[in-house]
Order: C-alpha cells, then structure tokens, then sequence
C-alpha cells in the first residue's frame, strides 16, 4: 500500500512539473514594470468596483491630482456601473481583471475566453469601449492564458511593487493592526521604489484607504510623478 502511494505521488509530482514547466507562472510577454528616463511610477488598484471604498479611494487621488489604472471585475461593474463612469469620466486606466476574479491558471479553453471576453462586453455596455489592457487575478499567467488575452488584442500587465494592501480571509482588523499594515506598506515601497515602477494596490479596505495617502506623499516627496498605463504603454 505504502510502495502504490508512493508511486502514485512520485507520477504526480512529474506530471505537475512538466505541466509548469509548459504553462510557466508570470511567462514572458507579461511586463511587470515599463521603461523611462523620468522618475514615473504607475499607480494600480486590482478589484472593485466597491460600493464601500471606490469612491474614496477616487477622492484622495481627485485630491492629490493623482491619475491612476483601474483593474476591474466585471461582475462587480455590473452592480456598481456609475463607478465605473467615473473612473473612467476622471481620466483614470482601465483594464480587464476577469468577469468572476478566478485563477485563470487553473482552467484552460473555453472558461478563460469566457472571463475575458465577458467583461470586454461588459466594459462596452457601459463605457462603449474595450480598455485594451489585462491583468490575471493574483497575477497568475501561463502561456495557455497569455495566448488567449492575444487573442482579444489585450495587454497583459504585472507588477514590479506588490503593496501588500490585501486582506486576508476572515482577518480581523482594529485600529493597532491598521497602523501596522500601514507601516509594512510603506516599509516596503520605500525600499522598492524605482523609476518605471508598477505599483499593486486594492480597490479596497481600510488598509488602502490609510496608507494610499502615505503612499503618494512619499513617493511626490522623491521627486517622483503619476502617469497612467496609457500614457506608458
């Protein structure tokens, strides 16, 4: 019984590497950061739209003259379509980031197209526009996804500065853990910073919320500016 586990494991472990070794995570074609002579960085927020925090996230950047690219699940922008306008009305990116927020990864065929094109369609019934840029949930790529995102005419876009923003399930939160997060946050930026970076915030919690204008204050402090996707890429 133990020699038959054993086999059968050992015949997994292969085929589960030969399978990562066909569909890479992050493979190449997925830019993760963008090229400049300037002191520039993006600004990105994945999910949403939220009833609870898009707004104010949209306000400290409207307070800020800050532009940023917005991430959206089309699921959500169905629920929320008047913020999506003004994302949009306010000169901000947008992007792609599924119709359901799944591991594409996971799936191969039909369900990817799926999660894209279903929230390009959703994107046209509210904006009358395709945005053409595309980031995985978690970031996860492989080249069975990367093919398909070609296949819409979609930029893939990663991330060179993961902010750490996120929750995780069931993590409960008071005003000591907020203030850590926070610090963690821009410990981590601060040491990252670089021009042409690509920054991963969250569209949101309390977390985004506290240290987003820590977040542009030090980076203004730095010398540096905020464009949008479309303007670099």
């Amino acid at each position: 019984m133990i020699h038959k586990f054993k086999h059968k494991f050992a015949l997994f472990f292969l085929i589960f590497s030969l399978l990562s070794f066909i569909f890479p995570y992050n493979p190449d074609g997925m830019p993760t950061d963008f090229k400049t002579n300037k002191k520039q960085v993006v600004l990105t927020f994945d999910d949403g739209p939220s009833y609870l925090y898009t707004d104010k996230i949209l306000d400290i950047l409207k307070s800020n003259n800050v532009k940023a690219s917005f991430f959206l699940i089309g699921s959500r922008m169905i629920e929320y379509p008047d913020l999506v306008r003004r994302i949009s009305r306010e000169g901000h990116s947008l992007g792609n980031h599924t119709y359901n927020h799944i591991r594409l990864d996971q799936y191969v065929g039909q369900r990817v197209d799926d999660e894209i094109a279903e929230t390009s369609r959703v994107y046209e019934n509210i904006l009358g526009f395709v945005p053409k840029y595309f980031r995985p949930p978690g970031g996860r790529m492989n080249k069975t996804v990367l093919s398909t995102v070609a296949s819409h005419k979609l930029i893939p876009i990663g991330w060179s500065i993961n902010a750490n923003d996120f929750l995780y399930r069931d993590q409960q939160l008071d005003t000591e853990m907020i203030a850590k997060k926070v610090s963690a946050v821009m410990s981590h930026i601060e040491s990252q910073l670089k021009p042409g970076a690509v920054i991963l915030m969250h569209n949101g919690n309390e977390v985004s919320l506290a240290v987003l204008p820590k977040v542009i204050a030090y980076i203004h402090s730095k010398g540096y500016t905020f464009v949008t996707l479309s303007q670099v890429m």
